[in-house]
């Protein structure tokens, strides 16, 4: 005989925009811890765009979600999904498609708003640098998680 087990799965989170300019650099750099995980076991996301980071149940933490389409090697051919639409030549997986993909999580019409017509020199700085169009020039995760901006917007600094 067979045995049948089903599990509840409660979903880390819900899916909505940032809403406040604290909300989105909390996004971001929870955004960039979780790649700093996975880029670490050589684990690259390939699908990263506002519905699949949530916002957990604690304000203060957002959630990385579906790894459907990541790719355990760098150099491999990416799926044309949203969130890769708009990526320069070469369209292979890899930190730097990754970093890319974050940078445009800032030019989405619900997130843009936050930030447009705010001068901040450090904000137009870390999205010029994650989206360079030259994969070998835009920032890592670590260089990113030690950008001005965010370090200027995280907790405990206002």
């Amino acid at each position: 005989s067979s045995m049948i087990t089903i599990q509840s799965i409660t979903p880390p989170g819900y899916q909505v925009f940032p809403c406040t300019y604290e909300d989105l650099a909390t996004a971001i750099h929870c955004v960039f811890l979780a790649l700093q995980c996975l880029h670490h076991v050589k684990l690259y996301h390939c699908d990263l765009h506002w519905p699949n980071i949530l916002r957990a149940y604690r304000p203060d933490r957002w959630v990385l979600i579906d790894l459907e389409y990541a790719a355990i090697e760098e150099g491999q051919p990416i799926a044309y999904l949203h969130a890769t639409q708009d990526l320069p030549d070469p369209k292979i997986s890899g930190a730097a498609s990754d970093i890319w993909m974050v940078g445009m999580l800032f030019h989405h019409p619900q997130v843009s708003t936050l930030w447009q017509g705010k001068p901040d020199e450090n904000l137009a700085d870390l999205i010029a640098r994650l989206t360079n169009p030259m994969p070998s020039e835009r920032l890592t995760v670590a260089e990113a998680l030690a950008h001005p901006w965010l370090l200027a917007q995280s907790p405990g600094k206002n």
